[in-house]
């Protein structure tokens, strides 16, 4: 392999790598890889070296940087999303292991980002212990005046086909978020929430009680199964005094 063709591999490399708008470095790349930085006077093939040189220089400058600079671009967008499916699936895994220390300690700083876009998952619903009845929520408004209205959470079995899809997010909402409070900060959030939809300038909400009517779920048997039974059994959850503000 003659001189001038390593030179023209070893630029090929350089526009490989990503760099090829940036001929100022060419002959510190060179000289890294085997070659000269600059002509050599007492080597016979000094001049070949610096014509070589100077003609990819050239080519270089009459380059697109476009052309380096999109493939870098899309390299770094690769990364990014190799890194992100990463981090994702790690996240998961994280969350799918029991509680204890460490886990707990490595899942609190993707916990809020994956509760918000709602890549959460948690499989405790089917085992160790599964739910053992049957509940909805519903609240119970105050106002000004002395009377009261009940607001019912929404219920998936009282919905069919489409609107049980379409409800599905906001039954989630009531009947895990709510009723667990999640955070701490749900449940006053959903009174206010309650309160400005039944907010009357003329006789405002001054209190929202949110309640629970629960049913145990009985135990199945063989053949054709009974109806479960009412939500009769009925527990205060949450009593919220109504601000002035809260209705703006």
């Amino acid at each position: 392999m003659t001189l001038i063709n390593r030179i023209a591999d070893l630029a090929q490399l350089y526009q490989e790598a990503g760099r090829l708008h940036d001929a100022g470095t060419l002959r510190d790349y060179i000289s890294r890889h085997g070659g000269s930085s600059a002509p050599d006077s007492n080597s016979t093939n000094a001049e070949q070296e610096a014509i070589a040189i100077t003609k990819i220089e050239t080519a270089i400058q009459d380059s697109n940087p476009a052309d380096v600079v999109a493939p870098m671009i899309a390299t770094k967008w690769r990364v990014a999303h190799s890194a992100a499916i990463a981090a994702y699936l790690f996240s998961l895994c994280l969350m799918l292991l029991p509680s204890w220390a460490p886990r707990d300690l490595l899942i609190q700083p993707v916990q809020p980002f994956l509760g918000a876009f709602g890549l959460w998952q948690a499989w405790n619903v089917f085992s160790p212990e599964i739910r053992k009845e049957n509940y909805h929520l519903l609240a119970l408004v105050d106002f000004k005046d002395g009377s009261m209205s009940i607001w019912e959470f929404p219920r998936q079995e009282e919905k069919t086909g489409i609107e049980q899809l379409r409800a599905h997010r906001f039954r989630k909402w009531a009947q895990d978020r709510v009723k667990n409070n999640t955070f701490g900060l749900v449940m006053p959030d959903t009174a206010r929430y309650v309160a400005r939809i039944h907010n009357n300038s003329l006789n405002p909400p001054v209190a929202v009680t949110i309640s629970m009517l629960s049913a145990n779920i009985p135990e199945p048997r063989i053949g054709k199964q009974d109806p479960l039974p009412p939500h009769a059994n009925k527990t205060t959850l949450f009593t919220y005094k109504v601000l002035e503000s809260d209705l703006r």
